[in-house]
């Protein structure tokens, strides 16, 4: 198999996925877009100071016969400006991540803001895909999300929006993702 566009067959309709071949192993992608923002630290001590911010074209994806997802820590097709991430503000730049540690005292103060955008895919969010903000101090999530989109944006002392879905007591970091049937 080569890298490139393949149609793959689930459950006996057909989608366009991107294959990239890498020696003998290959892993599927899906024309998916969306950002993360880290925004920086007020805080000395913690990471990154600066602000950085991912661009995604491409995201990485997992078919199975009962669960699909996107795996949000795959950077192969993302641009990434700013900070180089480390720590705690790396995960901040996984898709569908996004947060920092700039301290406001103004509570409508968002700086951190993700978003996910399948649109133009044959793919939508499943009905577990959960996308929630936590950190010291957190103030409230500002989201919208439709079955095709997540945007959302948030603010905290360290605090942190991503993707997850509950595997029994674990949260796992993935963005469950169902076929359309259309």
């Amino acid at each position: 198999m080569k890298s490139g566009l393949h149609h793959v067959r689930i459950r006996g309709k057909f989608g366009v996925v991107y294959c990239l071949v890498r020696g003998s192993v290959g892993e599927t992608y899906i024309n998916a877009e969306g950002f993360s923002v880290w925004s920086g630290s007020s805080f000395s001590g913690t990471t990154p100071r600066h602000s950085a911010r991912a661009d995604y074209r491409k995201v990485r994806i997992v078919l199975g016969k009962c669960f699909s997802y996107i795996l949000i820590n795959d950077t192969t097709y993302a641009t990434v400006t700013g900070a180089e991430p480390d720590e705690y503000g790396y995960k901040a730049l996984y898709f569908g991540s996004g947060g920092d540690c700039i301290y406001s005292p103004f509570e409508n103060y968002k700086s951190g803001e993700a978003k996910v955008d399948l649109s133009d895919t044959e793919f939508s969010l499943a009905a577990n895909a959960n996308f929630s903000y936590t950190g010291d101090r957190s103030v409230t999530l500002e989201k919208v999300q439709t079955r095709k989109t997540v945007h959302f944006k948030g603010s905290g002392i360290c605090g942190e929006g991503s993707p997850s879905v509950q595997d029994g007591t674990e949260a796992i970091n993935i963005i469950p993702i169902v076929f359309d049937q259309n």
